[in-house]
C-alpha cells in the first residue's frame, strides 16, 4: 500500500494541476452542456486558458497540497 502511496507524494503538485485540468474539462464538456442555459457554448482562447489556470491553480493544487499534509 505504501509504495503505491510513494508515487502520488512524489508528484503531488503534478496530480494536484492534472486534477484542476480534468474538473475543468469535465464542468465545461460535460456538465454545462447537460444543464439548462440557453445560449451556445463559445471557448476563446483567452477564456480557455483563464480557466484553465484558474482551475489548475486555485482548486486543484491547493487540494492536492491540503490532501498530502493531512493525510498522515
Amino acid at each position: 500500500m505504501r509504495r503505491s502511496k510513494d508515487g502520488v507524494d512524489n508528484f503531488r503538485i503534478i496530480c494536484g494541476l492534472l486534477y484542476g485540468i480534468g474538473i475543468y474539462l469535465f464542468m465545461n464538456f460535460v456538465v454545462l452542456p447537460l444543464s439548462a442555459i440557453p445560449f451556445k457554448m463559445s471557448y476563446p482562447l483567452a477564456s480557455l486558458v483563464g480557466g484553465l489556470l484558474i482551475h489548475m491553480l486555485g482548486i486543484g493544487l491547493p487540494i492536492a497540497l491540503v490532501v498530502r499534509r493531512y493525510s498522515r
